[in-house]
């Protein structure tokens, strides 16, 4: 099995229909019905300020507060407010703090004005921001390599009877945009999710040095512990990451794919969730575990329910550092990776 390599694996998991590699100016249209779904549900949960009314035309618009571009664009749809509802996702900027608290056109107008207003929660507003900037990573993801330029701000984002539109940058005819936008009445009274994702407790139980895919699948790489956060990435079969530990209280693994300082990711998995929790002491002994007759299987865990991560062979040996005892039972330890984490070995 391959467990050392870090692969970060990004899939079109869905079809679009685009022009070439966009740049600042350019409009992708997406038509696949999957990919509109997965898109605006990644928009709809994200803590955007609302700006305007407009019977139900929505437009998003992921910005910077200290973006030039973004100012203007705010400047030239101040006679559009009755026309459409632009949604403001605050992704960068000193003062976008400001308004992913305040969620208001009043907020936009001041961040842009004044960079260094903050949030008085500064610390829910640092963890609303950071869930807007995995917007940008999941808008990337779902669209694949039909769009590998740079993410441009702002970038403008509205339905249509056709799909989706995406606008790299300011459109050419904020009166053309409109017309273009679908009406969407019902989702004016919307409550973006990500409000309440934000705001759910996150402490880390420290339990883990890294985390493998021993599924049949790639795994999706989550921006906050919640099926409903944006996804960010995948994670091929048989590849690892680093990783921290398990959420508390909860069935997500918290891992570090940008290392000890990036942005943290979360994986689902109840059942490593479960086996995480294991108490165990290893008493330090020195000596060799043989395979005579048959291989032996090394475990993850002191439980033949967690995953075999590697075999010691018929006829070979490796050195132990200890042993365990879980009810009872007594397991072998061994120093599976190279950084020194475990691996079981039953005896029986």
């Amino acid at each position: 099995m391959r467990v050392i390599k870090v692969f970060y694996f990004l899939v079109l998991i869905m079809s679009v229909s685009s022009v070439n590699a966009a740049s600042r100016g350019s409009t992708i249209s997406v038509t696949d019905p999957e990919t509109v779904a997965a898109l605006l549900q990644t928009l709809e949960d994200s803590v955007w300020a609302s700006d305007g009314e407009g019977d139900g035309k929505i437009a998003y618009a992921v910005y910077g507060t200290a973006c030039g571009w973004s100012e203007k664009f705010f400047n030239d749809t101040r006679k559009s407010k009755a026309d459409m509802q632009l949604r403001w996702i605050a992704a960068q900027g000193g003062s976008a703090g400001l308004v992913v608290e305040n969620r208001d056109s009043d907020s936009v107008a001041k961040a842009f004005r004044q960079q260094r207003v903050s949030a008085v929660d500064r610390d829910t507003a640092q963890r609303a921001v950071a869930y807007n900037q995995s917007v940008i990573d999941a808008i990337r993801f779902q669209l694949g390599d039909l769009y590998t330029g740079p993410f441009e701000l702002p970038t403008i984002i509205y339905e249509t009877d056709t799909g989706l539109e995406i606008l790299i940058g300011a459109p050419a005819s904020n009166r053309s945009m409109i017309a273009d936008i679908q009406p969407r009445p019902a989702k004016m009274t919307l409550k973006p999710k990500g409000i309440e994702i934000i705001t759910e407790p996150l402490n880390v139980k420290e339990t883990l040095q890294h985390y493998v895919n021993s599924s049949d699948r790639g795994i999706d790489l989550h921006s906050e512990p919640h099926e409903s956060a944006p996804i960010t990435s995948s994670l091929a079969v048989g590849y690892n990451l680093p990783a921290s530990g398990v959420v508390e209280g909860s069935e997500w693994v918290e891992v570090l794919p940008y290392g000890n300082n990036g942005p943290k990711r979360y994986i689902h998995d109840p059942r490593l969730a479960e086996f995480s929790q294991i108490e165990f002491k290893v008493k330090k002994t020195g000596g060799f575990i043989s395979a005579s007759g048959e291989d032996l299987s090394v475990y993850a865990y002191p439980t033949k329910r967690s995953d075999v991560i590697s075999t010691i062979n018929d006829g070979y040996q490796t050195r132990k550092v200890g042993h365990t005892m879980i009810d009872g039972d007594r397991w072998d330890v061994i120093s599976a990776y190279s950084d020194g984490s475990y691996g079981f070995v039953p005896t029986e």
